[in-house]
């Protein structure tokens, strides 16, 4: 999950929320209540998702078996970061 793509989405989200809300209210106070609230979801799904990612790819690495002959171990090289040139 790239750090800078969920940036992009959750500004993004923020602005359509908020754009959404104030046409809706007309209140610039309501729409930044909103707009935080809807960042802390946002972050906090964030959030769950990594820690989702980090538990559950604990559990794949850990039922691999260490008496396999086969390079092939299911991982990504060392020295690549996922970024693909």
């Amino acid at each position: 999950m790239y750090f800078p793509r969920f940036l992009v989405g959750a500004t993004t989200t923020m602005l359509v929320v908020a754009g959404w809300i104030y046409h809706a209210t007309g209140s610039i106070w309501r729409t930044t209540g909103w707009t935080v609230l809807i960042a802390i979801i946002l972050q906090l799904g964030y959030f769950a998702a990594v820690a989702g990612l980090i538990y559950f790819g604990a559990f794949k690495g850990a039922a691999t078996s260490d008496t396999s002959t086969s390079d092939e171990s299911g991982s990504l090289p060392i020295g690549r970061d996922g970024i693909s040139l």
